[in-house]
Order: C-alpha cells, then structure tokens, then sequence
C-alpha cells in the first residue's frame, strides 16, 4: 500500500514540475526573450543542456533581480544569458517558490547528461557554429579567483602538448614540421582585477593588479581596454597594448590601433572596468561595423570581450553586466575559452614586386602599421623630397622609444618631408631588444641602437629617465662631428618645418652663452594665444617635446643626471632644478611640435585633452626672427614694452568679467600679480590662467617670474610679485591676489579651455519594463560637458 502511494506522489510530482516548466516556457517565449534565452543556430553539441539551464536561470534573475548577468554572442547575433551561480547562492533566501522546482529538474537533468558534461560545466554556457568546437564562458566564484588562473588544457589531438617558451620563439626544424591544428585555443580571464591570456596553452599576455596613487585616490593602470593582434595562421601574438579608456583622449589612440591593424588579423579585445567613461564614437563604431552587438549598449563597471577578424567581421562576444540596482560593483570574474579556425594569410597583389620582398617580410611578421603595409591597394611609402642641405651642416636626430614604431614610422616620414630632412640622419634609440625595430629600421635605412641595460624596472620615471640619458649620451658618441643634437619623443606630431626651426635657431644656441637648450614646444600656445610663426621668447623650462641642444650642454646634463635613488624624479624637471642654472631657453609662440600620447607615465588622458587642442605651424618655408630673441635685443624690447603697457587691474573675477579685449587692439597689456613662488599655496597665478586659456597647471615657463603671450593678437606681460624684477607696480594697489574662493570659482568656470565631454551609463535592474533588461537598453545614461565656454564680455577701463 505504501508502495503505491509512493508512486502516486512521485508521478504527481513529475506532472507537477513538467507543468510548471511549460508554464516557464510560455513566459519566455511571450516575454519578449524570444531568440535572447534560446542557444544559436545551428545548434552546439551541449545545446539540451545548456538551453534549458540557461532559460531557467535567466527567469529567476529577472523576478530576483539577481545581481550579475553573463551575455554572449556569436557571429549571427543570437546570444544567452544566465545568473552566476554565486550569486544565486548570494540570494537563496530571496527566491520565490518555484526555485525549488526548477532545481530539482535541474538535479535531474544534470544526472541524465553526466556522461556527456565535464564535471564542473553546469554554469557555463556554449554557443558554435557548424563544424567549431563549442566556446565557453565561466561566471567565477570568489573562491575560483583566489586558487589563480584555470588549468591550462591540453591541446587537441595531433598537436604538441604545453611547452614552456613564449610564443613566437624560434623553435627547432622538428617542432616546424610537427603537424599544425586546424584551430586556436584562446584563454582568458577577465576581471576587475585585469586580464590574462593564453593562446594553444602558453600565456601571452597579463596586466594584473597594477595601481598608482593619482590625486584623491588609488587607481587602476589596469583597467581599459586591452587589444591583442594575433597572427590568423600562426596564433603569434603580433601587438599588445592597453587603453586606458577611463581618461580623456586615450579612446583616439584605440581607435588609431584599430584602423592601422592589418586585414585579416585576429583581434581580441578585453574590457577590463572601468572602461566606458571615455570610450568615442568612433570605436563604438569600428566595431559595430565588424558585427558588435555590444557595444552600443555598455555599462560602467562591466566586462566586455570582442573577438574579431579586422576587416572580415566578428567571432565571438561576451559581456558582462554589472546591475547596480542591486550593489554598486564591478562585474563578477569571468573565465572565457574560444576556439577558433586558423586562416590562411592574405596574397596581396603587390607582393609579387621584387623590389617589395623586404615589405612584405616586415608586414607579415608585424603589425599596426596601418597603410605602410596595406593589402587592397600598392602600400604608401615614405618618399623623401629633395632639398637642398640647410645651415649650419648636419644636426642629427635621436628619436626615443619604447617600442611603439608605428608612431616612429610617422616621425621619419614627417621628418623627411620637410625642408632640410632628406640630409638629416636618423637615429631610433629602443628601450630594450627589440627585433621590429631592427627590420623597421633596415626598410627604412636609418640607424638603430639598443638600450639592453636599463637597471630601471618597466613602467617607471626612473626607467624614462635613464633611456633619455643613453639617447643623449649615445648621439653624440654616433655623430662625433655634430655640435648640436635633435631629441626626439615618439608620441609627437610634428611641423613641416621641424627641421628648419632648429637649423636656424642653432646660430644664436652656438654663441649666445645664456641659452642651453632650443625647444619646440611652448605651454601657453593655444588657438588664442599663438599667431605669429615667427616670434621666438626667451624663458626658464624644462627641455622636451622637441629640443636641441649643444654638446657641451649635454655633457653637464649627463655629468648631474637624476640619480636611481632618487624617487619620483622626472629627468627634464631635474634639469631645469640642478642643472639649467639661470640660463634660459627658447620657444616659438607657435609650436613645431604637439603632444599625442596620453595615459602614460608622464601625461595622463586630462592633461591630453589640453595639449591636443594647442596648435602646429602650419607654414613650411616660416621664417624665424632670431635676431629678437638675442639677449641684449630681446631685454630692451621686453622694457620698452613694460614701460608703455596698459596696466588692468582684476576687481572683478577675471572668468566672470574678461580683463582684456578679444579682439586686437595694437596694444600691449600688463597684469600684476600676487605669486611670490612657482608652487600652488598661492592662488594667483593658477586662476589668472585659467580665465585667460592658458597654463593654470604651474607657471614654470617663466622668464625671471613673468609670462608673456599674444592674448587674441595683443601682447599681455603677466608679472609676479613681489619677487620679480619687472614687478614695479609704482605704489598702487594694482596688485592681484587671488583666494581659494576665487580658484574654486575659476574651475567651475573654465573659459576658453577645451571642451570635455563625459558620458557614461548605469545598468539598471530589475526594469520596469522587461523587453528593454533583455535587449540590454535598461541603461540611465549621464552626459555633462565641462569647458568650452566663450570668454566672459570685455569692458574697457575707459567704459568705466
């Protein structure tokens, strides 16, 4: 008898819990999921278990508001989703009746597939294509992150197993001829904490808990967007780099990277939040169009990773999302494995030119170099023009690099395009061994030299600092006929008349011995403040960005360089504070150089957005008046100035009230005010830039404690006193002095700086309204503007 009770409640049961999952079906399929929660067409190996997992999941996460949600995609755009098994655990006690249905259906469904299922994939979702081994993507639980990196696997049959050297390293005639797979392994972790990767079992690549303390808080160097290059054939790892998305302007540099990647690479993107308060349209867009289904709708403090063919379209794609509504947090750990068919390298039509055998070698081992080694059409070359060898014989150019030689093949081209630089040799000084330098510089047939004994670790000033003291100390040793020697950043543009700037500066560097250095940079260039290519001034800085120096300049900076002991040192400001002296340097009121690197070592993302809005002489044949800026001449004009200007004075806030006219006036103005020092514990001189659009970050480039520029075509003499030998204000109280109240107002009132936009969303979950939570638009998204504003209206003393 109790037998047949037994049975009858079984089978009850059984009815109960198929009818109940109809029941969950029918929702799905009415809810507005649709082809969301189904797995892809056509069908993977592991689609029964997985479909029917993932659905279930994904419905308690919608009435449990369940906190992270995994999403993958694949190349037709059909994606699933399911709930980290963690979390569900996390929320046991918040999870409606029908749970314990769902699980013991569950229960049973694993137990029916238990052969055909690894032990440990029941919170993993699959998704293929006909004939691809199944990708995989793991939600990993605190535990799994703390035991480190999964367990590197074999590879598949007929392949060699793991081995220790990195990959693209010479292997022997055997391992050549050993039989190559049909497909690529690649292995990833992706987490707030960094990526790792690993391709065919070896890792690759990691940027892992790397931080710095940087204004008010501890930041991640990590975070952003992480783009690997890899070889479609051979799986080599061609480039690696990390954007640092989370700052202004890095976002141009990934989209740089994305354009210049050969045809046909495989690119693997890994976003590592937080990375989409910057991120711009135009990458948004480049992936869109290789078949992005994510990109338009991110979130901050997701994780998100793009597989793709550059040019041929998208493999593979996951994201994961980080639901606020339910905590304020980074996107779980997640674990990702693809396998992907192995192509054969593109024929390009002009690798069959004899006199392009060298290209083609460099193009198809390197990568990033954009139309240097495009395929659909004959590649672009640099093509020197012809001219005739300028003054002053042969200043050589040492260009400083870390690696980054698609940016020196830009350098070179623009050097040897203008005036003077088809006669200027070159020379590419490389932090470490590189071998890419070594073919760039045989295609181009200039000199190269290597920088193998940097005791500084990666990564640090001390090790900038030192490859900047071999280039110097180097350049001279390669040119012992050179009096003078051109250094070089890789991260500039530079100005068709680059090379011109310095050969008709040298003259006055060689006799005048109250100059050290030439450079081409100037920090208060702006659109407002630079206008005549002409002018030179005379001030007290540091040399970069572009400068020249004599080599007995170089010799006493090498003899006082900045020593390893000391912390946080930066070379050029060494220079200036041990070694300059009361010498003075050179600048042009409009730079021969512009910065465009960001979220390095030196400059971050911020400060990029201001050197990317500052001009570049756009004159080729310019020429300079030299004979001014000699020191006798250049003091008695500066007098003379001095004696006849208008003197303003500030009684109003100068970003509420412009002090000087905008428009050009044939005056000359002079500002006195109160900075007795370069540092920041006066406000003065910090909110007087800041309302002209000039350099509020410090007053450094000062000629005895006076600045001076071209405010909308009007000579303006910013004196500070009382410390200053031109501060004569006569006795009356003309003298600015500004407050902590009045450099507050300033910076939320930053007229005639660039404009910097923000923008950002936050996931909202659960959604009011369900179809926008599965189509990933429940997004609250904040956009706000800062800069940009036009200068407050001018009233003339005279008007007053």
């Amino acid at each position: 008898m109790m037998v047949k009770k037994r049975t009858k409640s079984v089978v009850l049961t059984v009815i109960a819990i198929l009818s109940y999952l109809s029941l969950v079906k029918v929702f799905l399929d009415a809810g507005g999921g649709g082809d969301l929660h189904s797995s892809t067409y056509p069908p993977s190996p592991h689609s029964a278990a997985s479909d029917d997992y993932s659905s279930r999941s994904s419905f308690l996460s919608f009435y449990l508001g369940n906190g992270n949600t995994e999403r993958v995609a694949n190349a037709e755009g059909k994606y699933t989703i399911t709930a980290s098994k963690e979390d569900m655990n996390e929320r046991k006690s918040e999870m409606i009746m029908g749970e314990e249905i769902l699980n013991k259906a569950d229960e049973t469904k694993r137990k029916s597939d238990e052969a055909k299922e690894e032990k440990g994939r029941q919170n993993e979702v699959y998704y293929t294509k006909v004939g691809r081994k199944p990708a995989s993507v793991h939600l990993m639980t605190t535990q799994e992150v703390a035991k480190g990196p999964p367990k590197r696997m074999k590879r598949s049959e007929g392949s060699r197993e793991e081995e220790e050297e990195d990959v693209g390293k010479e292997r022997t005639p055997g391992e050549l001829l050993a039989p190559i797979p049909s497909t690529l392994e690649v292995e990833a972790t992706l987490a707030a904490s960094g990526v790792t990767v690993w391709v065919d079992g070896k890792q690759v690549y990691e940027s892992v808990n790397r931080t710095m303390v940087w204004l008010d808080g501890m930041y991640r160097l990590h975070a952003g967007v992480h783009l690997l290059t890899l070889h479609q054939w051979t799986g080599r790892v061609l480039r690696t780099a990390n954007f640092l998305t989370w700052q202004p302007e890095t976002s141009r540099q990934l989209a740089a990277a994305l354009r210049d990647a050969g045809h046909g690479r495989l690119l693997l993107l890994l976003a590592s939040p937080e990375f989409t308060m910057y991120l711009s349209e135009e990458v948004i867009q480049h992936l869109s169009t290789l078949g992005s289904h994510f990109a338009r709708v991110l979130a901050r403090d997701e994780a998100w990773c793009v597989v793709a063919w550059q040019g041929e379209g998208l493999v593979y794609e996951t994201l994961t999302t980080a639901h606020h509504y339910v905590a304020d947090g980074d996107a779980p750990p997640t674990s990702l494995h693809f396998v992907i068919p192995r192509k054969r390298e593109p024929q390009c039509d002009w690798y069959r030119l004899e006199d392009l055998k060298q290209r083609v070698s460099f193009c198809q081992t390197y990568d990033g170099y954009g139309d240097f080694c495009r395929c659909h059409q004959l590649p672009w070359s640099p093509r020197p023009q012809r001219h005739s060898l300028l003054d002053d014989g042969v200043i050589p150019v040492a260009i400083a690099t870390a690696g980054r030689l698609p940016l020196v093949l830009r350098q070179v081209d623009q050097l040897r395009a203008g005036p003077g630089g088809d006669t200027t040799p070159i020379t590419i000084f490389v932090d470490g061994a590189c071998p890419e330098a070594t073919a760039l510089a045989d295609l181009l047939q200039i000199t190269v030299s290597f920088n193998t004994k940097n005791p500084a670790p990666r990564g640090t000033t001390h090790r900038v600092n030192q490859h900047i003291r071999y280039t110097l100390k180097k350049v001279f040793e390669f040119y012992p006929e050179a009096n003078f020697s051109i250094i070089l950043e890789d991260d500039l543009d530079l100005a068709q008349d680059f090379i011109s700037y310095f050969h008709q500066t040298a003259p006055l560097l060689r006799k005048d011995p109250f100059l050290f250095f030439v450079n081409a940079f100037n920090y208060n260039s702006y659109t407002h403040t630079a206008h005549d290519p002409s002018r030179l001034y005379r001030a007290h800085g540091i040399p970069g960005y572009g400068w020249m120096t004599s080599r007995s300049a170089a010799h006493e900076m090498l003899a006082g360089w900045a020593p390893l002991n000391q912390t946080g040192v930066s070379w050029d400001w060494w220079v200036r504070a041990r070694v300059m002296g009361s010498r003075d340097m050179l600048i042009p009121e409009v730079p021969r150089t512009r910065h465009m690197g960001g979220g390095g070592t030196h400059i971050s993302g911020f400060d990029q957005v201001l050197f990317s809005s500052q001009p570049l002489n756009q004159d080729a044949e310019a020429r300079l008046d030299v004979d001014s800026a000699e020191e006798g001449n250049y003091e008695g004009r500066l007098l003379d100035d001095l004696s006849s200007a208008q003197v303003v004075t500030l009684v109003q806030h100068p970003c509420q009230v412009t002090p000087l006219p905008t428009h050009q006036t044939n005056k000359t103005y002079l500002i006195y005010i109160y900075q007795p020092t370069e540092d920041h514990y006066h406000f003065s001189y910090e909110v007087v830039a800041l309302c002209l659009g000039i350099n509020d970050r410090d007053i450094h480039e000062n000629l005895r404690m006076m600045i001076t520029f071209p405010f909308f075509g009007n000579q303006v003499y910013l004196v500070a006193c009382p410390n200053s030998p031109y501060c004569k204000p006569g006795g009356r109280r003309i003298i600015y002095k500004g407050t902590e109240e009045d450099l507050i107002t300033a910076k939320q009132n930053p007229v005639l700086r660039p404009a910097l936009i923000t923008k950002y969303a936050t996931r909202v979950t659960p959604h009011q309204d369900p179809s926008l939570e599965f189509s990933l638009e429940n997004r609250f998204v904040v956009e706000y503007t800062v800069g940009g504003m036009e200068p407050a209206v001018w009233v003339s003393e005279e008007e007053d």
